[in-house]
């Protein structure tokens, strides 16, 4: 089957990965790649591991303007080049091009059930998934398959017009481990992630723990995308966001990684930062609930519903080293036999087949 994939970056991402101003004089095959290789979102692309699985791939970074770009000088005259294109147009023109079998958007707010409606190549199947506050005007009616992991985002999905819905859940892919390198511990416990209007709960938890943590001698590291207008002690320990293989090599350099979910998403809720952390081998340490729907509390994660409740289990650990070890070891395993990201592509294909 021919399967094309659209997903969208962060924009401070593009950007950082721009400023080589050779990247942009590259072809698409070998910006796609760049971007690809650089970790972003890694747990979310099955295009990688489709041609091991006898299947023909197409990569779209819809909203990344040099590579769009890079694709219009590519194919089209230099009189066509003079019109001028949206990046959803350029999005459209690539399906139309490649002519897929199944059209999978990660990011169905981007290339959306309108868009699907202009097609004149009209795919077998064409797949959504969503696991993010999503407005009320986005319409999912378009997709013949919605995707998530979340059961609070499922019946946000259903709202949204979405026909059919399963649970899915993103991965570790392990080419990822071999390209970090033998790193020694830096952090006892480390925060990476966004702060902001959708992460309430997660900045009130952050203003608590990480100076209790710090009071008590912890090594607390914070890489936040965003910053903390009432808090100038944890805006001075912000050192910025990571992205890619930088995020993943600041996890690793941690024993434990706090876990904090978007305010919209269910208690027990699943987020990247799960297998992120599990997939490097650090102990995922979750506040706000008091279990996980993928990893077992209390020997593959660690979960608490409650700040205090979760600064003591942090300090605990602290003090046992080796059930700490022992729970992050348990947790990578689980990770890495169940959620590498090729045995993920292989359960996105069988969901996609069974719709077929």
């Amino acid at each position: 089957m021919k399967i094309f994939q659209v997903e969208t970056f962060y924009a401070p991402f593009l950007d950082a990965a721009y400023r080589n101003p050779s990247l942009a004089q590259a072809s698409y095959a070998e910006q796609v790649t760049h971007l690809l290789d650089s970790g972003f979102s890694a747990g979310h692309m099955v295009t990688p591991y489709l041609p091991a699985l006898g299947h023909e791939a197409f990569t779209c970074i819809g909203n990344c303007v040099p590579l769009q770009k890079t694709w219009l000088r590519e194919t089209l005259s230099e009189a066509d080049l003079k019109k001028g294109y949206t990046l959803k147009q350029v999005m459209a023109m690539q399906i139309e091009a490649f002519q897929p079998d199944i059209l999978y958007a990660s990011d169905p707010t981007f290339l959306d059930s309108s868009l699907i409606a202009t097609l004149t190549h009209k795919p077998k199947l064409c797949v959504a998934w969503r696991a993010a506050p999503t407005a009320s005007t986005v319409d999912l009616s378009g997709f013949d398959l919605t995707l998530t992991s979340d059961p609070s985002f499922r019946a946000i999905c259903e709202r949204l017009g979405a026909r059919r819905i399963a649970y899915h859940f993103p991965g570790h892919p392990q080419w990822v481990n071999g390209h970090l390198g033998a790193l020694e511990t830096e952090y006892d416990i480390v925060f990476s992630g966004q702060v902001g209007g959708l992460h309430k709960k997660r900045v009130q938890a952050l203003e608590s723990i990480l100076p209790a943590l710090t009071a008590h001698g912890l090594r607390v590291g914070l890489f936040a995308l965003g910053s903390f207008p009432n808090n100038p002690y944890l805006n001075g320990l912000n050192k910025g966001p990571r992205f890619g293989l930088d995020m993943y090599r600041v996890l690793r350099q941690a024993r434990m990684t706090l876990n904090i979910v978007i305010d919209t998403a269910s208690p027990n809720g699943i987020n990247m930062r799960h297998f992120e952390a599990a997939g490097v081998g650090s102990l995922m340490v979750g506040c706000g609930a008091r279990h996980n729907i993928v990893f077992e509390a209390g020997t593959e994660c660690v979960c608490q519903e409650r700040v205090g409740e979760t600064i003591d289990q942090i300090l605990m650990l602290m003090e046992k080293p080796r059930l700490l070890e022992w729970i992050a070891a348990n947790g990578h395993r689980k990770c890495m036999a169940e959620y590498e990201m090729t045995i993920r592509t292989q359960r996105f294909l069988e969901l996609c087949e069974a719709v077929l």
